[in-house]
């Protein structure tokens, strides 16, 4: 309530149906549907390949879709270009690991590693770090990366 307009809620929830066609039709689109719009984007990159914005929404497209290995791909173009992204380097950890044996130790380490480099309070990233570290089984470093998680939480919520 504190951001944008309430009113917006319900002005979302009917669509004119002239807007219908942008949305996909009239009901949610299918997995085929969503899976040609991520080919029309990777293929457009093909020929662009400097648009950063188009890098993050593959890269978040293909994790969304459990397709890991290709999003490992995208979120390195993605990072290459915008290397000031804290979020977008733990999106790129959590599939780098996911696309492994879903462990955090090795490349997916390095990448929260350089999160934090950009942001040392990034949520994700400590959130990440502190998981890596209880794998290792570094209880020491998990409980301090969870208290400063927590800690950023709790202020955010302010």
């Amino acid at each position: 309530m504190k951001v944008g307009s309430p009113q917006a809620i319900s002005s979302a929830a009917t669509v004119a149906p002239e807007s219908a066609p942008m949305m996909g039709g009239a009901g949610p689109r299918t997995q085929a549907q969503i899976e040609a719009n991520v080919q029309k984007l990777a293929d457009k990159l093909k020929a662009n390949p400097s648009d950063a914005a188009g890098w993050v929404m593959l890269a978040r497209s293909y994790n969304s879709m459990q397709r890991y290995g290709e999003a490992t791909g995208a979120y390195a173009k993605a990072t290459e270009l915008g290397p000031n992204d804290a979020d977008l380097w733990a999106e790129y950890a959590f599939a780098t690991a996911m696309a492994g044996d879903r462990k955090l130790e090795g490349k997916p380490t390095e990448l929260i590693n350089q999160a934090l480099k950009v942001d040392p309070d990034n949520a994700k990233a400590l959130q990440l770090s502190g998981t890596a570290a209880f794998e290792a089984k570094d209880y020491k470093r998990r409980s301090r990366f969870g208290r400063k998680s927590l800690a950023g939480f709790q202020q955010a919520q302010m």
